[in-house]
């Protein structure tokens, strides 16, 4: 199947080929839940890119947010001292942020020769169905929390919206018709929707 479907490649960046098996591309169903958990064990750091791969427990997405043009590293092994026991912390300081460098001090060096895939969402490093559904549920209620905080952050604006216009020196009635007005062409309009253009003043 290797050969097959991601010659070249490893299976996790493997692409679905026009003519793929059914249960290839269940298997790449499957995938997108593996990604949420799969987590790189630092041995040598040869074979973990540090910008593209999950490899920083407990970082948002397990790998740095933000790459600046100055960066001067690409692999885990760069950021390693030579006896491969102990990080680089020059190095550390000068690529990535506090937050990041302090949770990359925390991965022990010197136990892997090499660097491997794992399960992160459990302490033993094997994968389970009942924590694969956490992970699931876990990205769920962040995609639930997301939603929620633009809608609310909505109805802030639009709260803002109407204390200004009370606040402003004309009839109330106009204030009511401007603000109306705003919050529609907010909105996206549907074919053959009319709006009514308003004058307030000459």
């Amino acid at each position: 199947m290797a050969g097959k479907y991601y010659h070249g490649t490893d299976f996790l960046n493997a692409k679905k080929k026009k003519g793929s098996s059914h249960v290839w591309q269940a298997i790449l169903k499957g995938r997108t839940v593996l990604q949420l958990g799969l987590i790189k064990r630092i041995g040598d750091g040869l074979s973990t890119n540090i910008w593209k791969d999950r490899w920083i427990p407990r970082i948002p997405g397990g790998k740095p947010i933000f790459k600046s043009e100055e960066v001067t590293v690409e692999k885990v092994s760069e950021l390693i001292n030579d006896d491969g026991k102990s990080w680089n912390i020059q190095k550390l300081n000068s690529n990535l942020s506090p937050m990041e460098v302090n949770e990359i001090l925390k991965i022990p060096l010197g136990r892997l020769d090499q660097d491997l895939w794992a399960w992160g969402e459990e302490r033993h490093d094997i994968y389970i169905v009942k924590s694969a559904y956490r992970a699931l549920a876990k990205q769920f209620r962040a995609e639930s929390q997301h939603h929620q905080g633009v809608a609310q952050s909505s109805t802030i604006e639009e709260n803002k919206l109407w204390k200004k216009l009370w606040n402003l020196s004309i009839p109330p009635g106009w204030a009511h018709d401007m603000a109306s007005d705003q919050m529609l062409n907010a909105k996206p309009q549907g074919e053959g929707t009319k709006t009514k253009t308003k004058t307030y003043w000459q």
